[in-house]
C-alpha cells in the first residue's frame, strides 16, 4: 500500500512540475514577444528620428537657397519668382512630411501632442487634458 501511495504522490508531483514548466514556457514566450515588439518599436522610432533629421537638413538647405535668392534680388540680380515659389513649396512639403513623421513617432511612444498648446496626452485621449482642444486630425 505504501508503494501505491508513493506512486500517486510522485504522479501528483510530476503533474504539478509539468504544469509549472508549461506555465514558465508560456511566460517566457510572452516575455520574448513583448521584448521583440519593444525592440521593433525602438528600431522604428530610431529610423523615424533619422528620417526627421534628414528632412530638417533638407529644409535648412532650401531655406538657405531661398535666402540666397532674396539677397540676390536685394543686390540687383532678381530671382525668377517661379523658382522662388518652387523652393518655398518644397519647404512646405518637407515640413508637412516632418509633421506626419512626428505624429507617427508619437503613436509609437503612445502619446498625442496637442496642436494648440503642445501638451503631451495619452494616445487614447480625444481631447487635450490641458486646454480641451480636439486631438483628432
Amino acid at each position: 500500500m505504501d508503494q501505491e501511495k508513493w506512486i500517486r504522490t510522485w504522479n501528483r508531483w510530476f503533474q504539478r512540475t509539468c504544469e509549472t514548466a508549461a506555465g514558465v514556457g508560456a511566460a517566457a514566450r510572452c516575455g520574448a514577444a513583448k521584448a521583440g515588439k519593444a525592440a521593433e518599436n525602438a528600431l522604428s522610432y530610431t529610423r523615424g528620428r533619422v528620417a526627421i533629421a534628414d528632412k530638417r537638413a533638407e529644409v535648412n538647405l532650401q531655406l538657405r537657397r531661398i535666402g540666397e535668392m532674396v539677397y540676390a534680388t536685394h543686390t540687383g540680380d532678381p530671382t525668377d519668382s517661379a523658382e522662388m515659389q518652387k523652393a518655398l513649396e518644397a519647404v512646405d512639403a518637407l515640413k508637412a512630411e516632418i509633421s506626419a513623421q512626428e505624429r507617427a513617432l508619437q503613436a509609437i511612444r503612445g502619446v498625442s501632442v496637442c496642436p494648440a498648446c503642445g501638451h503631451v496626452n495619452p494616445s487614447d485621449h480625444v481631447f487635450c487634458s490641458n486646454c480641451g482642444q480636439s486631438l483628432t486630425r
